[in-house]
């Protein structure tokens, strides 16, 4: 599992406000977002995935289902957002208190 997050390194900057993860298409700040967390098999595919997803949000899906990767999105007012697509079907797993 793997999160990138613009909490701690948002500044203002010529009146926008930017963060430290950049949008490799058009090279503007990716602000929509607070964080996003990604469980993998691999935490460096998670950590990258991190990034694709805050520049593509929901067009990553295809490549989050090619890794069975799964998303949360913290959206800027708190709200959070999913993007399931491992093979794991979490109805039949003991839960633990």
């Amino acid at each position: 599992m793997a999160t990138s997050g613009i909490y701690f390194e948002r500044r203002k900057y010529r009146g926008k406000y930017v963060g430290p993860i950049l949008d490799g298409r058009t090279s503007q700040s990716a602000c929509e977002l607070i964080s996003v967390s990604v469980a993998a098999a691999e935490c460096l595919v998670a950590d990258a995935l991190t990034k694709i997803v805050f520049a593509l949000r929901e067009k990553a899906a295809g490549l989050l289902a090619q890794y069975h990767a799964d998303a949360l999105l913290l959206e800027c007012d708190g709200a959070p957002s999913w993007m399931f697509h491992s093979p794991c079907d979490t109805r039949d797993q003991t839960r633990f208190d």
